[in-house]
């Protein structure tokens, strides 16, 4: 898919500085960069095993530790995605709030956590806010600051924000409190404190499922 390829991002607000465009671009190149030809470590298995399970709402948490971005954003989880039913997911990705095949994943990715929310009561009430949420964002430009606005997205953001505009708590916040006067001053230093995908883990989730290559790795 081109979302995974070297091409130029071109999904931006009005406003955007032009320093915003070509430091955007710059780190789409170098994240999407190959450091290994090996193939995805998700198989046919785990693609037909995660559909017996998945429901809409699920909050999906993938790992692509074949491409430099993984070197940047590290753990054995690196995006988060919103499960949207009919084999569908919606996601922030370099070019901006998309819809996705759920199937596609399967073919770039090498891990692969579904998690649930935990709502006892009035779950599908929960979900269609969330899910209506994140349909209302597709086409919202990529977040690559990681500042938290309502203008443009980073992937965990997206997901968090849906249920939180659904108001089921997630126990998650987008940001952690800044540990030092250099955090709060410069803003490209908030990839540090950003609402990392592995987090979800620790939120009011449950975990259904994990592709045969994470139940190895650590959470």
């Amino acid at each position: 898919m081109k979302a995974y390829k070297h091409h130029l991002i071109k999904n931006f607000e009005e406003n955007a500085s032009i320093f915003k465009k070509i430091f955007a671009n710059i780190i789409f190149l170098i994240g999407v960069t190959k450091i290994t030809w090996r193939k995805n470590n998700l198989t046919p298995q785990d693609y037909k095993n995660s559909l017996k399970i998945i429901q809409k709402g699920d909050v999906l948490l993938l790992g692509n530790h074949r491409r430099a971005s993984g070197l940047f954003i590290r753990g054995s989880v690196t995006h988060a995605s919103l499960y949207t039913g009919g084999g569908r997911v919606i996601h922030a990705i370099s070019d901006g709030v998309v819809r996705e095949k759920f199937r596609n994943f399967f073919s770039e990715y090498d891990t692969l956590a579904i998690l649930r929310p935990k709502i006892k009561k009035g779950k599908k009430t929960f979900v269609k806010k969330a899910v209506s949420y994140a349909r209302k964002q597709v086409g919202k430009p990529f977040d690559f600051f990681f500042a938290s606005e309502q203008e443009d997205f980073f992937c965990s953001q997206l997901v968090n924000d849906a249920y939180q505009y659904a108001e089921f708590q997630t126990g998650l916040a987008n940001h952690k409190k800044a540990q030092n006067i250099i955090n709060k001053k410069i803003k490209l230093l908030e990839v540090n404190r950003a609402l990392h995908p592995k987090e979800f883990f620790n939120g009011n989730f449950d975990t259904i499922f994990l592709s045969e290559s994470l139940k190895d790795m650590e959470l």
